[in-house]
């Protein structure tokens, strides 16, 4: 009884063990075509500097001047821009 017990442990093991030989299927190739980066309707180009004049709207054009004007961190960050751009203008 006993080597009956060992034999169908040792067979149970043993199917588990030989288990199918899988690979991951290779991923597909990347389409081929043409990319578009940029969205139709619009320009690659760079932004006017006062974009938001654009719109021609009192209100808008209020709120940026005001926001420019009072908030100190619009004000870092447009002169870190401003000096960027000049650095960029200079090479």
């Amino acid at each position: 009884m006993r080597s009956l017990v060992t034999l169908a442990a040792s067979l149970a093991l043993a199917s588990c063990a030989a288990g199918p030989d899988y690979t991951a299927p290779a991923p597909p190739p990347p389409a081929l075509g043409t990319f578009q980066t940029v969205a139709p309707g619009t320009s690659a180009a760079q932004p006017e500097e006062q974009w938001w004049r654009l719109y021609d709207d009192s209100v808008l054009d209020r709120l940026v001047e005001q926001a420019l004007a009072t908030n100190t961190d619009l004000r870092v960050a447009l002169a870190n821009l401003e000096r960027s751009q000049a650095a960029l203008r200079e090479i």
